[in-house]
């Protein structure tokens, strides 16, 4: 069966043998416990609308968005910890004013002027709105890190393999399976 969740949620469901393969947006907690391969590596940059201050920098500082309304998806998105992170590193909490789990929603947030938020740079390339900027981030950098996992202890159906092995060949890796 095919499940769309957050990263988090894919994670338990690989740890209870309900799915056999995720595809998750950043390296599992228990990194040992998996086989993975990247499938893309995406820096993550903030979308503000045009007429924002921070839409005239051509790279923004953590520390800038303080007074900022944040905009972002729901809390089972696994960049959503880290941006959390980070604003607490540098000495804020920030004031989320929406989550969504809805990309288009998100946008028309950010293009009507009612606060900010962060996007990996391979999904802001594909909007193109002269409403909204979108401007890399401080290093060091969150990352969209899309990565197929599965449970390196567990058995793997020939069809999960060929899968697999399928996914792997279109990034130009070959896999070799344990079992």
């Amino acid at each position: 069966k095919l499940l769309e969740v957050g990263s988090k949620i894919i994670e338990e469901n690989l740890e209870k043998g309900d799915l056999d393969i995720g595809i998750v947006c950043s390296y599992p907690k228990d990194k040992g416990s998996y086989d993975m391969f990247q499938y893309i590596k995406s820096p993550l940059m903030v979308g503000v609308n045009i007429n924002n201050p921070l839409a005239e920098k051509d790279k923004a500082l953590y520390k800038e968005l303080k007074d900022e309304n944040f905009i972002l998806f729901q809390q089972d998105f696994s960049l959503y910890d880290f941006i959390i992170a980070r604003c607490v590193e540098n000495n804020f909490e920030p004031n989320i004013i929406c989550n969504s789990s809805q990309r288009d929603f998100i946008i028309e947030m950010v293009a009507t002027n009612l606060g900010i938020t962060f996007l990996p740079e391979i999904t802001c390339s594909t909007i193109k709105r002269p409403d909204i900027r979108f401007i890399p981030l401080e290093d060091p950098q969150i990352n969209l890190n899309l990565l197929v996992i599965w449970k390196s202890d567990r058995y793997l159906s020939y069809a999960s393999k060929k899968w697999l092995e399928f996914a792997a060949s279109k990034k130009g890796i070959e896999l070799k399976f344990r079992q």
